[in-house]
């Protein structure tokens, strides 16, 4: 990944950034499948750091791609214990073949058919390139900020809740998807606790929270 997004200092360096200006919440649309003892150390200090100290003691939320490399194991830094980790699923809900799962993994947001912007450039048939500015994508990097989206709408509804709740109301809505929780059971390795729930999310903060506040004034 350093050859194509840069040096891992620079992701310590981003990291140290959102602590400094109280980012509410980082998502982050990469991993490393490898990282080093020493990057890791130093990314795991500030991750801890910006997730129990940031946002002025609340906590900044950390959300984060699982990874794309078809394993059961998740990437790093979503397999940090702070991060929110999240994979991708198809238009009915199933895991993607390519998303990265196992006993890590907390959410999955939709990571297919995803209408968005390019750079990338497509050749004519008269030789000369154009180009495109929309294209059809894939990959848990895609999943990831909708996840992060949803956090911001919980966020923006209930701003004193620390990350630590905002992770909770997060897992406990989530949609159960069927093909996956067939009984009681609340957490499964190919999807977490889930297909996040922006709607479910909104009613839980407004039930516990905000809805407590305005009977008792």
């Amino acid at each position: 990944l350093t050859k194509y997004y840069g040096k891992k200092s620079w992701y310590i360096k981003g990291f140290k950034k959102a602590y400094d200006v109280g980012a509410d919440i980082v998502s982050c649309s990469w991993h490393f499948d490898y990282i080093g003892k020493r990057n890791k150390r130093l990314m795991d200090e500030i991750i801890d750091e910006l997730t129990t100290k940031g946002r002025d003691g609340l906590g900044t939320v950390v959300v984060c791609a699982s990874g794309n490399g078809y394993s059961s194991e998740i990437g790093y830094p979503s397999s940090h214990s702070n991060a929110i980790a999240v994979g991708a699923c198809q238009r009915n809900g199933y895991r993607t073949d390519f998303s990265n799962y196992g006993s890590g993994l907390d959410l999955v947001a939709p990571g297919v058919e995803i209408y968005t912007t390019t750079k990338k450039k497509r050749r004519q048939s008269d030789g000369t390139y154009i180009e495109n500015r929309y294209a059809t994508v894939k990959g848990t990097s895609y999943a990831c900020p909708i996840v992060a989206g949803v956090a911001a709408l919980v966020l923006s509804a209930e701003p004193s809740l620390c990350r630590d709740s905002v992770e909770t109301i997060l897992k406990q809505t989530a949609y159960k998807i069927p093909r996956y929780f067939t009984s009681d059971r609340l957490f499964h390795g190919e999807v977490g606790y889930g297909l996040v729930d922006a709607y479910g999310a909104i009613l839980e903060v407004n039930k516990k929270y905000i809805q407590d506040e305005v009977y008792a004034s």
